[in-house]
Parts: structure tokens; C-alpha cells; sequence
């Protein structure tokens, strides 16, 4: 299932996707996985009664995101009022914060870092002549896309009144230059109408009144929905598709946590791969430009990168060139 809306323009490239998202039990994959692709100016609006597993989905969001782009492509944020859940994802390299119900201050003064994030990369985009943060990306490879996930807005309603309407303005902005928002809803209600128009992708799990279905996605479904934690329907290509969410881990209580350690252990290992290549690679260009044969390259090397990576660097050195005693 490819999560994107009818009215995006497929003329571009999506500027994150998610592919395979798949779930194991007792070492049996379990398929379909969740498809996921976020094009430019896109936010995304989940909605779903309680229990019907918005936190889930996010969370399936998140490790698949996160699995798939390094943290110099894709960081993360969550405003987590659902229940303190997502405090274990602040071990992925990606994640830049969670807050767990922050008092109004803390979480005013992120809203205004978001806000002024989003004017220093429209300088930015001015500056290089660029319309979006897909164009951006074909001419510089400096700037990741952001992704805010806010877990409970019915509650942020409730509990931050004097942010709505920032919110409103940012996240009607935001997008074109690589920050996303994507927000959890019991019902089409617990936002604004005027909230509701910036969010271009919705996706629907399990409501109580079926009239809401049409109300979102502008045509009622084919299909009756079972209530399946997980189970929704999603709009493409003018009709409302059903699809069955898939989750990182099959565990509950200590034993999600532990799981969820071990993929973050993983994906942080990846990482800390990755950043040691860079690093040889560029210890490829300087070996190449010294003279190796005289000890004071080595030394250099020492100098630039300490001993921590002297293991990495070492093999380096010496595939370039032998080091005089």
C-alpha cells in the first residue's frame, strides 16, 4: 500500500519513503508490510478512536524512517500526550527530542525554534534560487528533513490553547521546506477546520461514527472496516483503500522495550558504520596528498582524529603507502 493522496503532484520525487515495514512473530514474517512515501508539501493526519493503534503506526513510522536514512537525511521529534511511550526513541541516533506532556513554556519555546528553523532554510532556499526542499535537495546535499510527530493533538487542544493557532500558521509552512508534521486525532473534530486544510494526506483507522469516513476522504468506503488494532483505510487514486498496519516489534511491557533496544542498537551500529567510512574516505585524500613514507604522517594522522580511530584509520595508512620505521 503507497500512502499518498490522490491531489500530490507524482511529476516529483517523494523526499522520504518507506518501504517493507514488516512485522515477526516467533521468527515468521508476517505480510503485507506498510508502504509509506512523503512528497513536497505534505503533512499527515492520522485519525482513529481509541485503541484503534495510532500510536502504533507512528511508531512503525519511525523505526522504518529511521532504518532507512542515515541521521544527515532524517531527524525526528515527539510531543508525546499519549502516555510517555515514545521515551525509549530517544536512543536512535535520529531522534533530536522527546517530550513527554511538557508544560506550556518548554513546548512554546520548540514551536518557536521550529518557526525559525523554517525562516532560515526560506533564506536559504531564496539564497540558491530554489522553490522547495525537493528542488533544494538536487543542488546540495546539506539539509535533512524533519519530521514532528505529535502523539494526542485532541490533547494538545485541550492542554495548550494559546499554541493552536501557531501551530496552525507553522505547520501551514513548514513543508515546502522539509519540516513535516504528522498528528494523531481520535476524531475529524478534535481539529480545527482551518488546522484541518493543511494536512493533504489522512490517514483513517477505526472510528465510531462510519459518516466520519466520507467526511474525511470526501466519498464513502467500499468496504466495512473490522475493528482490528491497526486495520484503516487510506485514500488513493480517487478510491479508499484498506490496509492492516505493521509493527517493529511483537513484544509488550519490558519485553517491547527490550526488542525495541535491540533494533535501535542495530540501526545505531549502522550508523557509527557509516560515519567510520566517511572518515576513511577522507583519510584516503589526505594519506594521498602527504608524504607517508616520513613519520610525521603518521603523526598528522594521530593529531587529526585521535586514537579512537586509529583501529579504522590504520589499515588505511597502510594500503596507501608504507610508513618508514
Amino acid at each position: 500500500l503507497n500512502l499518498v493522496t490522490a491531489d500530490c503532484d507524482y511529476s516529483e520525487s517523494p523526499v522520504m519513503t518507506g518501504r517493507d515495514i514488516s512485522v515477526s512473530y516467533d521468527g515468521n514474517k508476517i505480510i503485507p508490510a506498510l508502504d509509506m512515501e512523503i512528497y513536497p508539501s505534505e503533512i499527515l493526519g492520522l485519525v482513529g478512536r481509541s485503541g484503534s493503534g495510532k500510536t502504533t503506526l507512528v511508531s512503525t513510522m519511525i523505526c522504518s524512517l529511521a532504518e532507512k536514512y542515515p541521521k544527515n537525511k532524517f531527524r525526528f521529534s515527539v510531543i508525546d500526550l499519549s502516555g510517555g511511550l515514545f521515551s525509549v526513541y530517544a536512543r536512535l541516533p535520529h531522534c533530536e527530542r522527546i517530550m513527554t506532556s511538557p508544560d506550556e513554556r518548554e513546548l512554546a519555546e520548540f514551536m518557536t525554534q521550529i518557526s525559525d528553523e523554517t525562516e532560515r532554510r526560506k533564506r536559504i532556499f531564496s539564497e540558491a534560487h530554489t522553490v522547495d526542499f525537493s528542488e533544494y535537495r538536487e543542488f546540495a546535499d546539506d539539509m535533512e528533513a524533519r519530521i514532528i510527530f505529535i502523539d494526542g493533538y485532541y490533547l494538545f487542544r485541550e492542554l495548550y490553547p494559546s499554541l493552536e493557532e501557531m501551530f496552525t500558521r507553522i505547520s501551514g509552512d513548514s513543508a515546502k521546506y522539509g519540516i513535516y508534521f504528522a498528528v494523531t486525532v481520535k476524531q475529524a473534530s478534535d481539529m480545527r477546520v482551518r488546522t484541518r486544510q493543511n494536512f493533504h494526506t489522512v490517514i483513517s483507522l477505526v472510528l465510531n461514527d462510519r459518516t466520519e469516513y466520507t467526511e474525511l476522504f470526501g466519498m464513502r468506503p467500499e468496504t466495512e472496516l473490522a475493528f482490528n488494532t491497526g486495520r484503516g483505510y487510506i485514500k488513493q487514486e480517487r478510491r479508499v483503500l484498506e490496509f492492516q498496519t505493521a509493527v517493529c516489534c511483537s513484544g509488550t511491557g519490558r519485553e517491547r522495550q527490550r526488542q525495541l533496544e535491540q533494533i535501535f542498537e542495530r540501526i545505531g551500529s549502522n550508523e557509527n558504520t557509516e560515519d567510520i567510512q566517511k572518515i576513511q574516505e577522507y583519510c584516503f585524500s589526505v594519506v594521498s596528498k602527504i608524504c607517508i613514507g616520513k613519520l610525521y604522517s603518521l603523526i598528522l594522522i594521530f593529531f587529526c582524529f585521535g586514537f579512537h580511530f586509529m583501529p579504522h584509520l590504520l589499515p588505511v595508512i597502510l594500503i596507501r603507502g608504507s610508513i618508514s620505521p
